[in-house]
């Protein structure tokens, strides 16, 4: 299938989908995308579509051919131009190895961006790397990042993805084309997910991967139950919410079976996706994003949930 067949098939995403459409007559407009928005909003699904387009060797009009070597290894997983950074368990972290290998060197040790960066491609036309949840790169991961997104060689193409734009170091945005992922129309939504409320779609604005979460009764349902009441509780008692919500992490941490850091930093993303317009004029989002990132940083975690409340509850 060609690039825009794929994206026809894509329910909403207009904005995102308009980007890649442009990318087939001008592929070179940055080295660098990111695609933002909320759980299940189709980040992955673009990244991959984009990656494609941008190594085909025989592109046409409608974008990838889908038939070149460089699309086809790419259709059967195993092409030698990708390389996919992810998050590993149990930590859930992106950590420094993975943007650069310092020695010695261990033999299980997957190839680092710097080590398979600097070479040509071998079939496609550029090579790509994709960066999944980059929020969830540590500190020293996102210096040494951002060393390599600088000066780029012409060849290499980066593609990131997060669910949470404001833990995305300032710097590594500035240098990267930032694409929002809409989420779908409610009627759309509701054809995906029939047990979809009116509440539900609010909640979630829309997001099919949330409303996931809450048709399965994840900890998700608990964080959204939480919230809700929450606003107007008096500052005295932060600390008693703070426990509370450690609750909740701990039930993510035995749901997810990952790090409690990566429980605690899930939780409060999913705690955000559910922030209303009030919540966000009351000023939620700045210290949300702060007490993720700090977290992922590795910060003690229950220190940074007792002082997150104790501001959320004084605004």
């Amino acid at each position: 299938m060609s690039t825009k067949q794929k994206l026809d098939e894509l329910i909403g995403l207009e904005g995102a989908r308009r980007f890649v459409s442009a990318s087939i007559a001008n592929p070179d407009v940055s080295h660098a995308v990111l695609f933002y928005g909320a759980v299940g909003s189709g980040k992955r699904t673009l990244a991959r579509i984009l990656a494609e387009l941008y190594m085909c060797t025989s592109p046409t009009e409608d974008g990838a051919c889908g038939q070149c070597p460089a699309c086809l290894s790419f259709a059967r997983g195993n092409a030698l131009d990708i390389l996919w950074v992810i998050p590993k368990k149990p930590s859930n972290i992106i950590k420094v190895n993975a943007i650069r290998r310092d020695p010695p060197y261990k033999e299980e040790d997957p190839l680092s961006i710097e080590e398979f960066i600097p070479s040509l491609p071998i079939r496609a036309k550029r090579k790509v790397v994709i960066m999944v949840d980059t929020d969830r790169m540590n500190d020293s991961a996102s210096n040494a990042f951002l060393k390599t997104l600088e000066e780029p060689p012409d060849h290499v193409k980066f593609i990131l993805t997060t669910t949470s734009i404001g833990a995305v170091s300032a710097t590594i945005l500035s240098r990267c084309v930032a694409v929002k992922c809409e989420l779908p129309e409610g009627v759309q939504a509701q054809s995906l997910i029939p047990e979809a409320t009116e509440e539900w779609q609010a909640v979630t604005r829309g997001s099919i991967g949330l409303m996931k979460e809450l048709q399965q009764g994840t900890p998700a349902v608990r964080i959204l139950e939480f919230k809700d009441r929450i606003s107007g509780t008096p500052p005295l008692e932060a600390l008693k919410l703070a426990e509370e919500f450690k609750s909740i992490c701990d039930d993510m941490q035995a749901y997810r079976q990952e790090s409690m850091r990566m429980a605690t930093a899930e939780a409060l993303a999913l705690f955000a996706e559910f922030m209303t317009p009030e919540d966000r004029l009351r000023g939620w989002g700045v210290p949300l994003a702060e007490a993720q990132r700090r977290i992922i940083a590795n910060c003690h975690e229950g220190i940074v949930i007792d002082a997150l409340f104790t501001q959320l509850l004084a605004r």
